[in-house]
Protein backbone atom coordinates (compact mmCIF):
# COMPACT_ATOMS: atom_id res chain seq x y z
CA UNK A 1 0.00 0.00 0.00
CA UNK A 2 0.93 3.66 -0.25
CA UNK A 3 -0.15 5.72 2.97
CA UNK A 4 2.89 7.73 4.06
CA UNK A 5 0.96 8.91 7.29
CA UNK A 6 2.17 6.26 9.68
CA UNK A 7 6.16 5.70 9.04
CA UNK A 8 5.94 9.30 9.66
CA UNK A 9 3.52 9.10 12.88
CA UNK A 10 6.51 6.64 13.97
CA UNK A 11 9.57 9.03 13.51
CA UNK A 12 7.27 11.21 15.53
CA UNK A 13 6.18 8.94 17.98
CA UNK A 14 7.61 11.30 20.82
CA UNK A 15 5.35 13.84 19.37
CA UNK A 16 2.17 14.45 22.51
CA UNK A 17 -1.19 13.52 21.78
CA UNK A 18 -4.07 15.68 22.01
CA UNK A 19 -7.83 15.01 22.22
CA UNK A 20 -8.15 18.87 21.40
CA UNK A 21 -6.73 18.95 18.05
CA UNK A 22 -8.91 21.18 15.44
CA UNK A 23 -10.39 20.93 13.25
CA UNK A 24 -14.17 19.99 14.67
CA UNK A 25 -15.87 16.98 12.54
CA UNK A 26 -19.07 17.67 11.25
CA UNK A 27 -21.83 15.58 9.74
CA UNK A 28 -20.87 12.18 9.39
CA UNK A 29 -16.77 12.28 9.52
CA UNK A 30 -15.21 10.99 12.80
CA UNK A 31 -11.42 12.01 14.27
CA UNK A 32 -9.75 9.80 16.03
CA UNK A 33 -6.55 9.57 17.68
CA UNK A 34 -3.84 7.79 16.00
CA UNK A 35 -4.17 3.72 16.78
CA UNK A 36 -7.59 3.91 18.34
CA UNK A 37 -10.05 1.13 17.14
CA UNK A 38 -11.74 1.11 14.49
CA UNK A 39 -15.23 2.87 14.72
CA UNK A 40 -18.43 1.12 13.96
CA UNK A 41 -18.90 3.43 10.37
CA UNK A 42 -17.40 3.49 6.85
CA UNK A 43 -13.84 3.81 6.25
CA UNK A 44 -13.74 6.78 3.99
CA UNK A 45 -15.83 8.46 7.27
CA UNK A 46 -12.98 7.88 9.39
CA UNK A 47 -9.46 9.47 9.74
CA UNK A 48 -6.73 9.49 12.41
CA UNK A 49 -4.42 12.26 13.99
CA UNK A 50 -1.32 12.64 15.45
CA UNK A 51 0.38 16.08 17.09
CA UNK A 52 3.93 17.37 15.75
CA UNK A 53 6.51 19.83 16.75
CA UNK A 54 7.27 22.40 19.29
CA UNK A 55 5.70 20.78 22.82
CA UNK A 56 5.26 24.76 23.62
CA UNK A 57 3.46 25.43 20.37
CA UNK A 58 1.16 22.02 20.99
CA UNK A 59 0.37 22.86 24.53
CA UNK A 60 -1.17 26.42 23.34
CA UNK A 61 -3.44 24.42 20.35
CA UNK A 62 -4.91 22.07 23.61
CA UNK A 63 -5.42 24.75 25.79
CA UNK A 64 -7.05 22.94 28.10
CA UNK A 65 -8.61 25.77 29.97
CA UNK A 66 -11.01 26.32 27.07
CA UNK A 67 -13.76 24.32 26.58
CA UNK A 68 -13.93 25.04 22.98
CA UNK A 69 -10.39 24.85 21.80
CA UNK A 70 -10.61 21.84 19.68
CA UNK A 71 -12.16 24.20 17.34
CA UNK A 72 -9.61 27.29 17.47
CA UNK A 73 -5.97 28.11 17.05
CA UNK A 74 -3.90 30.66 18.53
CA UNK A 75 -0.82 30.78 17.16
CA UNK A 76 2.16 32.33 18.37
CA UNK A 77 5.94 34.08 16.78
CA UNK A 78 8.09 31.29 18.99
CA UNK A 79 11.24 33.20 17.98
CA UNK A 80 12.36 34.96 14.74
CA UNK A 81 12.75 32.55 11.59
CA UNK A 82 13.86 32.88 8.24
CA UNK A 83 12.61 30.79 5.14
CA UNK A 84 12.15 31.25 1.45
CA UNK A 85 8.80 29.61 1.39
CA UNK A 86 9.89 27.45 -1.23
CA UNK A 87 7.59 23.86 -1.52
CA UNK A 88 8.68 22.35 -4.53
CA UNK A 89 7.19 19.00 -3.56
CA UNK A 90 8.83 18.75 -0.68
CA UNK A 91 7.42 21.01 1.96
CA UNK A 92 9.31 22.59 4.50
CA UNK A 93 8.59 22.96 8.48
CA UNK A 94 9.79 25.46 10.79
CA UNK A 95 12.00 23.79 13.63
CA UNK A 96 10.02 25.97 15.97
CA UNK A 97 6.94 24.76 14.80
CA UNK A 98 3.67 23.04 16.11
CA UNK A 99 1.05 21.27 14.41
CA UNK A 100 -1.84 18.54 13.84
CA UNK A 101 -1.87 16.08 11.08
CA UNK A 102 -5.31 14.28 9.91
CA UNK A 103 -4.23 11.33 8.06
CA UNK A 104 -7.27 11.17 5.64
CA UNK A 105 -9.43 8.24 4.44
CA UNK A 106 -6.46 5.95 1.94
CA UNK A 107 -9.34 6.15 -0.60
CA UNK A 108 -7.67 3.62 -2.96
CA UNK A 109 -8.04 0.94 -0.48
CA UNK A 110 -11.02 1.71 1.27
CA UNK A 111 -13.47 2.89 -1.45
CA UNK A 112 -15.95 1.25 -3.31
CA UNK A 113 -16.34 1.23 -6.93
CA UNK A 114 -18.52 4.40 -7.69
CA UNK A 115 -17.97 5.97 -4.50
CA UNK A 116 -18.65 9.70 -4.65
CA UNK A 117 -17.34 11.72 -1.60
CA UNK A 118 -16.79 15.51 -0.99
CA UNK A 119 -14.66 16.83 1.96
CA UNK A 120 -14.51 20.54 3.25
CA UNK A 121 -12.19 22.20 5.74
CA UNK A 122 -13.98 25.87 6.48
CA UNK A 123 -12.12 28.14 9.12
CA UNK A 124 -11.50 31.66 9.26
CA UNK A 125 -8.94 33.86 10.16
CA UNK A 126 -8.34 37.48 11.55
CA UNK A 127 -7.79 40.15 9.50
CA UNK A 128 -4.98 42.08 11.67
CA UNK A 129 -2.00 42.92 9.89
CA UNK A 130 1.55 41.14 10.69
CA UNK A 131 4.42 43.42 11.67
CA UNK A 132 6.60 43.85 8.44
CA UNK A 133 6.18 43.54 4.74
CA UNK A 134 7.51 40.13 3.91
CA UNK A 135 6.53 38.51 6.93
CA UNK A 136 4.19 35.29 6.69
CA UNK A 137 2.70 32.38 8.14
CA UNK A 138 1.64 29.04 7.09
CA UNK A 139 -1.21 27.28 8.73
CA UNK A 140 -2.63 24.72 7.12
CA UNK A 141 -1.47 22.41 4.15
CA UNK A 142 -3.07 19.91 1.99
CA UNK A 143 -1.77 17.04 0.08
CA UNK A 144 -2.37 14.27 -2.77
CA UNK A 145 -0.88 11.56 -3.49
CA UNK A 146 -0.62 9.20 -6.81
CA UNK A 147 -2.74 6.52 -6.43
CA UNK A 148 -0.24 4.09 -7.91
CA UNK A 149 3.17 3.59 -7.11
CA UNK A 150 5.87 6.79 -8.12
CA UNK A 151 9.10 7.71 -6.91
CA UNK A 152 7.27 10.70 -4.79
CA UNK A 153 4.23 9.48 -3.64
CA UNK A 154 3.11 13.39 -3.49
CA UNK A 155 1.44 14.67 -6.46
CA UNK A 156 0.64 17.83 -5.10
CA UNK A 157 0.74 20.66 -2.14
CA UNK A 158 -1.39 23.26 -1.05
CA UNK A 159 -0.53 25.81 1.40
CA UNK A 160 -2.60 28.22 3.34
CA UNK A 161 -0.17 31.54 3.84
CA UNK A 162 -1.22 34.64 5.75
CA UNK A 163 1.36 37.04 4.31
CA UNK A 164 2.23 40.93 4.25
CA UNK A 165 2.92 42.31 1.37
CA UNK A 166 3.12 46.02 1.56
CA UNK A 167 1.11 49.28 3.72
CA UNK A 168 -2.41 47.64 2.95
CA UNK A 169 -3.91 44.74 4.19
CA UNK A 170 -2.59 41.22 4.91
CA UNK A 171 -3.50 38.63 2.26
CA UNK A 172 -4.43 34.84 2.96
CA UNK A 173 -2.98 33.24 -0.30
CA UNK A 174 -3.41 29.66 -1.53
CA UNK A 175 -0.09 28.38 -2.60
CA UNK A 176 0.30 25.46 -5.07
CA UNK A 177 2.67 23.18 -5.80
CA UNK A 178 2.54 20.37 -8.68
CA UNK A 179 3.13 17.37 -10.32
CA UNK A 180 3.46 16.81 -13.78
CA UNK A 181 0.76 14.11 -13.69
CA UNK A 182 0.89 12.45 -17.13
CA UNK A 183 3.17 9.07 -17.98
CA UNK A 184 5.94 9.08 -18.17
CA UNK A 185 6.07 11.13 -15.29
CA UNK A 186 9.63 11.99 -16.35
CA UNK A 187 8.76 16.86 -16.08
CA UNK A 188 10.27 18.42 -12.95
CA UNK A 189 7.45 19.70 -10.62
CA UNK A 190 5.55 22.94 -11.43
CA UNK A 191 6.76 26.10 -9.97
CA UNK A 192 5.19 26.85 -6.85
CA UNK A 193 2.69 29.56 -7.34
CA UNK A 194 -0.36 31.60 -5.87
CA UNK A 195 -4.04 30.14 -7.07
CA UNK A 196 -5.86 32.09 -5.07
CA UNK A 197 -5.55 35.43 -3.20
CA UNK A 198 -7.95 36.87 -0.16
CA UNK A 199 -7.77 40.28 1.38
CA UNK A 200 -7.55 40.80 5.14
CA UNK A 201 -10.18 43.82 4.87
CA UNK A 202 -10.24 45.04 8.04
CA UNK A 203 -7.71 44.86 10.90
CA UNK A 204 -10.31 44.39 13.42
CA UNK A 205 -12.52 41.74 11.75
CA UNK A 206 -11.88 37.89 10.41
CA UNK A 207 -12.28 36.10 7.06
CA UNK A 208 -13.75 33.45 6.37
CA UNK A 209 -11.82 30.32 3.47
CA UNK A 210 -12.33 27.26 3.01
CA UNK A 211 -10.59 24.13 0.96
CA UNK A 212 -13.04 21.53 -0.46
CA UNK A 213 -12.14 18.00 -2.57
CA UNK A 214 -14.60 15.92 -4.38
CA UNK A 215 -13.33 12.13 -4.85
CA UNK A 216 -14.29 9.52 -7.53
CA UNK A 217 -13.53 6.28 -7.45
CA UNK A 218 -13.96 3.67 -10.01
CA UNK A 219 -12.62 0.81 -12.05
CA UNK A 220 -10.34 -1.27 -9.93
CA UNK A 221 -6.74 -1.19 -11.01
CA UNK A 222 -4.96 -4.36 -11.44
CA UNK A 223 -5.10 -6.44 -7.56
CA UNK A 224 -1.96 -7.53 -5.93
CA UNK A 225 -3.05 -11.03 -6.76
CA UNK A 226 -1.54 -13.62 -5.18
CA UNK A 227 -2.78 -15.99 -2.30
CA UNK A 228 0.10 -15.11 -0.05
CA UNK A 229 1.39 -10.84 0.35
CA UNK A 230 2.82 -8.99 3.18
CA UNK A 231 0.53 -6.67 4.67
CA UNK A 232 1.43 -4.18 6.91
CA UNK A 233 2.13 -4.58 10.94
CA UNK A 234 2.44 -7.99 10.35
CA UNK A 235 5.70 -9.75 10.16
CA UNK A 236 5.82 -12.50 7.50
CA UNK A 237 3.57 -13.67 4.79
CA UNK A 238 -0.27 -14.46 5.42
CA UNK A 239 -3.06 -15.67 3.15
CA UNK A 240 -5.84 -14.22 1.94
CA UNK A 241 -7.51 -12.26 -0.59
CA UNK A 242 -5.82 -9.95 -3.32
CA UNK A 243 -5.95 -6.37 -2.48
CA UNK A 244 -8.44 -4.21 -4.52
CA UNK A 245 -7.33 -1.12 -5.67
CA UNK A 246 -9.40 1.60 -6.57
CA UNK A 247 -8.71 4.37 -9.56
CA UNK A 248 -9.65 7.89 -7.55
CA UNK A 249 -10.22 11.09 -9.66
CA UNK A 250 -10.20 14.31 -7.43
CA UNK A 251 -11.22 17.92 -7.78
CA UNK A 252 -9.60 20.59 -5.77
CA UNK A 253 -11.43 23.76 -5.07
CA UNK A 254 -10.94 27.14 -2.87
CA UNK A 255 -13.53 28.56 -1.74
CA UNK A 256 -14.41 32.54 -0.64
CA UNK A 257 -16.98 35.00 0.54
CA UNK A 258 -18.87 36.76 -2.48
CA UNK A 259 -20.02 39.50 0.18
CA UNK A 260 -17.08 39.81 2.34
CA UNK A 261 -18.51 40.28 5.36
CA UNK A 262 -21.19 37.39 5.96
CA UNK A 263 -18.89 34.94 6.49
CA UNK A 264 -20.04 32.62 4.00
CA UNK A 265 -17.79 30.55 1.61
CA UNK A 266 -20.21 30.76 -1.76
CA UNK A 267 -17.44 31.92 -4.30
CA UNK A 268 -15.59 29.15 -5.84
CA UNK A 269 -11.35 31.06 -6.52
CA UNK A 270 -9.68 28.65 -7.99
CA UNK A 271 -10.96 25.16 -9.18
CA UNK A 272 -8.45 22.07 -10.29
CA UNK A 273 -9.08 18.47 -11.43
CA UNK A 274 -6.39 15.95 -10.31
CA UNK A 275 -6.67 13.17 -11.98
CA UNK A 276 -5.48 9.81 -10.30
CA UNK A 277 -4.71 11.53 -7.29
CA UNK A 278 -6.40 11.27 -3.73
CA UNK A 279 -6.20 13.67 -0.49
CA UNK A 280 -3.48 11.96 1.75
CA UNK A 281 -3.34 14.59 4.49
CA UNK A 282 -4.32 17.42 5.92
CA UNK A 283 -2.06 19.74 8.59
CA UNK A 284 -3.29 22.53 10.69
CA UNK A 285 -1.02 24.86 12.72
CA UNK A 286 2.19 26.49 12.92
CA UNK A 287 4.07 24.84 9.99
CA UNK A 288 6.31 27.47 8.66
CA UNK A 289 7.24 31.13 8.71
CA UNK A 290 9.35 33.98 7.88
CA UNK A 291 9.92 35.93 10.26
CA UNK A 292 13.55 37.58 10.21
CA UNK A 293 12.84 40.10 12.83
CA UNK A 294 10.33 39.05 15.55
CA UNK A 295 11.09 42.27 18.34
CA UNK A 296 7.55 43.49 17.25
CA UNK A 297 5.67 40.50 17.73
CA UNK A 298 5.00 40.58 21.82
CA UNK A 299 4.28 37.26 23.98
CA UNK A 300 0.73 37.94 23.38
CA UNK A 301 0.51 38.31 19.39
CA UNK A 302 -1.16 35.61 18.23
CA UNK A 303 -2.51 34.40 14.72
CA UNK A 304 -6.23 33.49 15.52
CA UNK A 305 -8.13 30.69 13.31
CA UNK A 306 -11.15 30.53 14.68
CA UNK A 307 -14.52 28.23 14.24
CA UNK A 308 -12.34 25.44 12.14
CA UNK A 309 -14.73 22.66 10.90
CA UNK A 310 -13.66 19.41 8.53
CA UNK A 311 -16.68 17.94 7.09
CA UNK A 312 -17.85 14.93 4.94
CA UNK A 313 -20.51 13.23 3.04
CA UNK A 314 -21.41 11.17 0.06
CA UNK A 315 -23.23 12.43 -3.30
Amino acid sequence: MIKRFLPLALVFAWAPMALAFPPCPNSELQLLPLGSPVAATELWLQAEYVMWGNEDIIDQLKNPNDPRSKCKDRLPVPDANTSDGTIQLSPAYASLGGFGIISLPELPFVATDHLHLQYALHFTVDNALLARTGDWIDLTQLEFAHDIEQANPLSAVYRVRKIQRGKGPATLEVIESRADIGPPYTKPPLSDRVVAQIPLVGEEGRTAIALRWTQFAQNPIAAEIATESTRRFEAGPVVGPPVIQYNIDSVFEVLGSSMGDDGSTDKVLYSISLPRQWADRLSMGLLDYNVPDDSQYGSEFRLVIDDPSLSAKTL
